[in-house]
């Protein structure tokens, strides 16, 4: 998944029931123990509330409304609050601490797809009491209070709003949240899990993000098996502003905050109430080491819908950072490159300008003048942004890596292996008219054709792979009510997967010795079927040699993932050094080049690399010699800038 998720506009609509008229009950009486109100669709009377905060715009209007007796009712399985949706003229004279009386039809209000519902009361009637009065008292969530389950839901194969599901708030997230639905929170020691995103909002956890399973050095929130993050909320400025919202980095402080609990757009939110108490935590962009003599340096680097029509700072940071962060890496490979005129749907499918901005900024940032290789897409037909072409593409560094082009490769013709074990074209796209890269009744859409090229370098003959599998951005939401969510994006990826590894076991039969590399988005995470294929297929995913906190390249809504990866086969292995460097995805879009961070491979044959136009392959008994050599162990090679 490299982008956020595609959000639909929230609608709101009511989930009417039919019913009678209801006594007069209180808040708690509405809201009931489960997702769904017990009285949804009923007329009830007389419900008094504290309004703690107003919805003046937007396409969901009203306030919220907490039971004004402290402590509420004294249950904490049921929220002491309730949004009620209110016409517009009288919403104007509500402001907070406004005793209130209201009477109405109670609803669930839904945004659409799969997200949960809110209870809400669509106001017939509503009668002030009294000005001013004091709020009630913010629940504490975190250890100083109630702390969340980190385990988001059961999975119980259907929608946890059915009446056969009972809600468990000290055992599940989505749970724990419901039952503060609408309730005035202090997230206690709250911590930036993710930055402020393009929408103004930032991802947070309570207790500096202690708490979560694989909290990471950074600051920020590895998921992974049996970690799903789910103490995260999401922090959104509609009550505050936006010129509010701090431009938070991943780890930085923002003390207490106080806000309401919301739902929408499929995930639980904090409606700030005041602005956070913003201390920066100082976090720097990552720096990898310099490589050693005799090292090849790959990289594996998703630029994020990088056009010819990019803006110039782009370019620019993207130059610094491979010049410089990367020490300028032999090879790269790119993925989400689009063509010249990006977006723009005029049938456009070359990327040479794209290419000659971004080569230019790294000459400009003191790197070397790469050369590119890869294949135009035919028009439409890879997925991506509509108009856009996106494709996958290398970059290398042509005074010390030798690629020779063979001929033939186009956006449909496969590339097979010669009678003399190399690629027939170089470079070549992987099983391009396979139905997995295509539209297709199990929902496919067009997909970003595995690019296979030969380089050789280090005595080396390398045959890299670069991959960008299916987005997972039609997957069900975590905290949504269907659980466990299903992933139908998993068939596309697995199948893709399968193409790849199809090939690579068509390389080994060639040649048992073949230095295979696979680099990219796979948009799958460490021990998925994704990865397990491509392992079947003799591969060894270079992510897992890392910690599992430190497993990530990309955050998502407070969720640090691994859905970038470097696999080799088993004859690089024993020579692999290999790091994610955090440039990116723990910044603020204008203090970053891409939404995801590079990987970094360093292969250290212990040879020097000599110049393209002396260089040799190695003699078949040289080769296994060195092929055989007892390799450096395995080790990250980050440092701080």
């Amino acid at each position: 998944m490299t982008r956020r998720a595609a959000v639909s506009l929230c609608l709101w609509l009511p989930l009417l029931a039919a019913g009678d008229l209801a006594p007069a009950g209180t808040i708690q009486a509405i809201q009931g123990t489960r997702h769904v109100s017990p009285l949804v669709g009923t007329e009830v009377e007389g419900i008094d509330g504290v309004v703690t905060a107003v919805l003046a715009s937007g396409a969901r209007r009203g306030a919220f409304i907490q039971d004004p007796r402290p402590g509420g009712d004294g249950d904490a399985t049921t929220s002491d609050a309730v949004f009620v949706v209110v016409a517009n003229d009288a919403l104007a004279e509500l402001r907070t601490g406004d005793l209130v009386r209201v009477s109405g039809r109670v609803a669930e209000g839904r945004g659409g797809g799969n997200g949960l519902s809110v209870t809400q009361i669509e106001a017939r009637t509503l009668q002030r009491l009294a000005r001013d009065r004091p709020l009630p008292a913010a629940v504490v969530v975190g250890a100083a209070g109630r702390a969340p389950p980190d385990r988001i839901a059961p999975a119980i194969g259907g929608s946890v709003e059915g009446p056969g599901y009972a809600p468990d708030p000290s055992r599940y997230a989505l749970d724990f949240f419901e039952s503060l639905e609408g309730m005035r929170v202090v997230i206690g020691d709250a911590q930036a899990i993710g930055p402020r995103d393009g929408f103004g909002e930032l991802a947070l956890a309570a207790d500096r993000a202690r708490s979560m399973p694989l909290a990471n050095a950074r600051g920020g929130a590895t998921a992974g098996p049996g970690a799903g993050n789910g103490g995260r909320l999401v922090a959104d400025d509609r009550l505050i502003g936006a010129a509010s919202m701090p431009r938070a980095r991943v780890g930085d402080r923002l003390g207490d905050t106080a806000g309401i609990l919301d739902y929408g757009f499929s995930n639980y939110r904090l409606l700030l109430t005041e602005p956070p108490r913003h201390v920066p935590g100082g976090l720097l962009p990552e720096t990898a080491a310099a490589p050693r003599p005799g090292d090849v340096s790959i990289a594996s680097y998703n630029v994020q819908n990088l056009a010819g029509t990019s803006r110039a700072s782009k370019f620019a940071a993207l130059g610094r950072q491979i010049a410089g962060a990367l020490h300028a890496p032999d090879i790269l490979a790119l993925s989400e490159v689009q063509d010249d005129d990006g977006t723009i749907d005029s049938g456009t499918v070359s990327a040479g300008r794209s290419y000659d901005r971004l080569v230019a900024a790294i000459v400009a940032a003191g790197g070397p003048r790469y050369a590119v290789a890869q294949i135009d897409p035919v028009d439409g037909a890879d997925g991506g942004a509509p108009g856009g072409n996106i494709r996958n593409a290398f970059l290398y560094d042509p005074r010390r890596v030798r690629f020779v082009p063979r001929p033939g490769g186009d956006a449909v013709r496969p590339v097979a292996i010669g009678a003399d074990g190399m690629l027939d074209v170089n470079p070549g796209r992987i099983a391009p008219l396979d139905p997995a890269w295509s539209e297709g009744p199990g929902g496919f859409s067009g997909g970003r054709k595995p690019l296979a090229a030969t380089f050789e370098i280090g005595g080396r003959r390398l045959v890299l792979i670069a991959a960008h599998l299916k987005s997972r951005s039609e997957d069900q939401p975590l905290f949504g009510r269907i659980q466990a969510p299903a992933e139908p994006t998993a068939v596309q990826r697995l199948a893709q997967a399968e193409a790849i590894a199809g090939f690579v076991r068509s390389l080994t039969r060639a040649d048992p010795l073949a230095g295979i590399a696979v680099l990219g988005d796979l948009n799958d995470h460490g021990g998925s079927p994704t990865l397990a294929r491509l392992a079947a297929a003799g591969l060894a995913d270079l992510a897992a040699t890392l910690p599992p906190e430190e497993r990530y390249s990309y955050i998502f809504e407070g969720m640090s993932q691994d859905l970038d990866h470097i696999l080799v086969g088993p004859s690089l292995l024993p020579f692999a050094r290999f790091d994610i460097v955090h440039l990116n995805a723990e910044f603020p879009g204008e203090e970053r080049a891409s939404d995801h961070d590079p990987l970094l491979l360093r292969l250290h044959f212990g040879i020097p690399v000599p110049a393209p136009s002396s260089l040799t392959l190695l003699g078949p008994a040289a080769l296994l010699l060195a092929r055989r050599r007892t390799g450096t162990p395995l080790a990250g090679i980050s440092a701080m800038a």
